[in-house]
This record gives structure tokens, sequence and C-alpha cells, in this order.
């Protein structure tokens, strides 16, 4: 992967910034466990990731200055550099892309050294970087697939902000998956869709990463795993009053046929979020029972 490197401007030698170096030498010759990259060469491949990650952050910085949270260190733009090689005439390129520093700790060293805040905190940050997918999916249209304790730094000021977008996924670039803002059935609403729609079941069944040998283990609570209602509690009591977001469409529920298998307090929490979603929608109350 590329080498990351703490650096400074000559002529401001007390500013330090993070340098990302995309060489192909420092990559495997051959992709060995992604299907998609499996005929991409090395050089290749840090050319893609190079490509990736300083779209993102232009991504970002152009939300960022109409106004958006900052989720990202800032970008301060790319290089393209030529290293000789013993054929001159064929110059291996290189290319860096040069990021604020951030004062913080990456989640993933958090984690390998026993420093783990609190449940509560914890908690707090899987909120965060819920509201932070749901807003560069939607205003970005930047997806974030397999997100990892490596791609996360928690600042000392309490933020918490992305520093790795090696494997987002672009929708303004591919063809193969579309973003709902591009489907011919688009919703004219401005607002992303609620995570309680979004990310359910919360960890997905099929996750990897939440896995109860995921790289997330030591971060989520460990009930998660044997206990969905309590996910879907989490889901539903962080988000179903929030302005935010879209809520879900009163079908959805039903759809997803889980009702039945979630305790009393669930179920209402669900219910007052269907009626209130009803009353947006009708300006009428609702008096049956939904679930």
């Amino acid at each position: 992967g590329p080498t990351v490197v703490a650096c400074h401007w000559d002529h401001a030698p007390s500013a330090q910034y993070i340098a990302k170096i995309y060489d192909g030498v420092d990559y495997p010759f051959m992709s060995e466990h992604e299907s998609i990259l499996d005929e991409m060469d090395c050089m290749s491949r840090a050319d893609l990731e190079y490509a990736i990650e300083a779209n993102a952050y232009m991504l970002i910085d152009k939300r960022v200055a109409l106004g958006d949270p900052v989720v990202a260190p800032e970008y301060h733009g790319s290089w393209t550099f030529a290293v000789p090689t013993h054929r001159p005439e064929h110059p291996r390129w290189v290319r860096l892309i040069l990021l604020e520093r951030l004062d913080g700790d990456v989640m993933r060293d958090m984690i390998s050294q026993g420093k783990l805040p609190d449940e509560e905190q914890r908690m707090a940050v899987l909120q965060k970087l819920v509201d932070i997918g749901a807003q560069l999916w939607w205003n970005c249209l930047l997806g974030l697939p397999g997100l990892k304790p490596g791609n996360v730094m928690i600042c000392k000021d309490g933020s918490v902000k992305l520093i790795d977008f090696a494997s987002a996924t672009l929708y303004e670039y591919i063809n193969f998956v579309a973003h709902p803002k591009h489907m011919a059935n688009a919703k004219s609403s401005d607002k992303p869709t609620s995570p309680i729609q979004r990310c359910w079941p919360f960890p997905p069944i099929d996750s990897k990463e939440f896995a109860e040998d995921g790289p997330w283990r030591h971060w989520r609570p460990e009930v998660w795993i044997t206990d969905k209602d309590l996910v879907a509690h989490w889901l539903i009591q962080t988000w179903a009053g929030s302005d935010q977001y879209e809520l879900p469409d009163m079908a959805w529920p039903f759809k997803n046929g889980f009702p039945d298998e979630l305790r009393p307090a669930t179920r209402r929490l669900l219910e007052q979020m269907i009626r209130r979603k009803f009353i947006l929608a009708t300006g009428t109350p609702q008096e049956t029972t939904c679930l």
C-alpha cells in the first residue's frame, strides 16, 4: 500500500503535513484477493488507489466549502514524479497526495493496544461514523464499503475523521452500481435515507467486519452478535427523531419481516416512528396500531 510520512514545507517548517506516496514497488506484484483486481499489476493498483483517494478528498473538500461538517483531513493537493529506472525512456511514475496532519489516534491502534474508551464513548463514535457515511454517500456520491478501524482516527478534540479512502466507491465514475440519485425512479427528497433503513440490520448479518472475529469485535458491543433486538433498538432510538434524514417508508418494516422478532419496547419505538412518518406525509394523526 501507500507509504505514509510526516513532512513540512521548506518555507514553513513549523506546519506539519502527511504525505501519502503511491509507488507500485510498495504493492504486491499481482492482487491476491480482490476479484475485480485479479489482473491488475502493482503499478496499476498504486495508480488506482491514488486516483480514488485524490478524488475522494477533493469531493469532500468541495462539500466542506459548502458548509458540510469536516470528516477528513484537509486536502492540500497531489503531485506526480518521474523516478528514473534502468531504462531512461521508461521512468516509474510515483504519485503523492498531501494532507493535514491530525492530532489523534487511529482506532485500529487503540484496539490493538487495549486503549479502548468505555462503551458509551464507543457507541458515540459508531453513531458519528454512521452519520459520516450517510453524509458522504448522499452529498459526495461516495460509498465506504468495508470500513475498518484502520480507516478511522479519533482526534484529541473529540472529532472523528476518516483517513483512508483507497476502497471507496466513487459513483460518478462507475457504471456497474447506480447511486439512488441516478436511478430513473429517484425520489425528489433533498435528505438522505435514514440510517435505520439504510443500515438495517446493523451490523449486517453477512458483514465480515462486524462478525464475531472481525476487526470491529472489540469496539461494538459483544451482545450485538447474539441479540439483534438491541441493535434495532439502538438504530431506531438514535435516528427516529432526526430531521437530518428522510424517515423510512411506512411499508419498510413489513417488507423486512422483522417486527414479530422484536421486543415490545423496540416495536413501540418502531410504531412511533411510522406514525410520525404518516403524519408528516398526510398531515393526519394515525389512530390505529401499526404493528
